[in-house]
């Protein structure tokens, strides 16, 4: 004999879903068994979906799983790359720099070579001392001596007017 459940859905001991994955799954299930009606017939078709929706549940609990172990491995061995990737780019900022280095030891190197066997490259001539000679002197000439030229002062009739010194004549 079967073991005697209630008949009211909400009286059911469902099993505690805390994500409410199967809320709607629950109501529609107690909808079909509801409308059985007393038919056998109509419950063999309710208990096959039934079954098949736990063979359903199997299969896809078991590609789920392989998904999600395929997606770990894939995030594994993408973090791999990248970080494979992150250390290639190192070594090779690394070497770089090391061939940096060697360079700039032979430019170096070179320079004080350079340094070392310089010549000039503009030569400076030395010009000799100007001759400095004193100016000539020069003797005044002798005669009579020169006198400036005299000036006219203004005649009071001009000076009333404001007008400048006469003309020199």
């Amino acid at each position: 004999m079967t073991e005697r459940y209630e008949t009211n859905a909400r009286k059911l001991p469902w099993p505690q879903d805390i994500g409410g994955i199967t809320a709607k799954l629950q109501r529609e299930g107690c909808r079909a068994i509801g409308r059985i009606g007393g038919q056998d017939a109509h419950y063999e078709v309710v208990m096959e979906v039934l079954r098949v929706l736990a063979k359903h549940a199997e299969s896809k609990l078991a590609a789920q799983k392989e998904h999600l172990s395929n997606r770990r491995d894939h995030e594994a061995a993408r973090t791999l790359a990248k970080q494979t990737a992150k250390l290639n780019d190192i070594e090779l900022q690394r070497r770089n720099a090391c061939k940096d280095i060697e360079h700039l030891q032979r430019r170096i190197q070179h320079l004080d070579k350079a340094v070392k066997q310089a010549t000039p490259v503009h030569t400076v001539k030395v010009l000799p001392a100007p001759v400095v000679t004193p100016p000539p002197v020069i003797k005044p000439a002798v005669g009579p001596p020169v006198e400036p030229p005299k000036s006219r002062r203004l005649t009071p009739e001009a000076s009333k007017h404001g007008l400048g010194a006469p003309r020199m004549g």
